[in-house]
């Protein structure tokens, strides 16, 4: 079945000069009665996602500089909401709703821009390179950067160059490791 180009377009509206002939490629009746033969013998165009691990708990920055000393008392209630995730990861995971553009890098990847949520493990130990939150011991509040090690010297670097580097010398607290980022439409 090919439609032709002004039916087409009175569906949708427009003018049929504006509708390049490829779309009839569309409709072509072939090309559907091959996927369906195909879908019929289970051949198809899609694969398997990977396999949820578990649920998280959304938390606010607050309760995530507070971690250590909240995860016990943590209750289903204390979260904004449960999410699944595919991240392997501790029972003792959470996530993050990334605020801020400190970790959005405007020149290339990675860059995790404000509104993604991020799955932190507390019980993963950080590396030099590993996307971490920390809180600095004169505040209550966590921090998402990237754990940078330069010999006996520690930074924070976040990703967006606007932002300063912070060097850590014994005034921060790692609270987890990030295993995982995800975007939501």
């Amino acid at each position: 079945m090919v439609v032709p180009r002004a039916k087409f377009a009175n569906f949708l509206n427009c003018d049929a000069a504006l509708i390049r002939p490829s779309i009839n490629i569309l409709f072509d009746s072939r090309k559907i009665q091959h996927s369906i033969s195909d879908a019929k013998k289970g051949v198809y165009n899609t694969e398997k996602g990977p396999n949820i691990t578990g649920r998280v708990p959304l938390i606010n920055w607050v309760q995530a500089g507070d971690w250590a000393e909240i995860i016990e008392n943590h209750l289903p209630g204390d979260a904004e909401e449960w999410r699944l995730t595919t991240a392997r990861c501790s029972k003792n995971t959470f996530a993050l709703r990334v605020k801020g553009d400190s970790m959005t890098n405007p020149y290339s990847a990675p860059s995790i821009p404000e509104g993604y949520i991020i799955i932190v493990d507390p019980n993963q130990q950080p590396e030099n390179g590993d996307l971490v939150i920390a809180r600095l011991d004169d505040s209550m509040e966590a921090t998402f950067k990237k754990l940078v090690i330069d010999g006996p010297k520690k930074y924070l670097k976040p990703l967006n160059p606007a932002y300063p580097v912070i060097e850590i010398n014994g005034n921060c607290t790692m609270v987890g490791k990030i295993m995982k980022v995800e975007w939501e439409p």
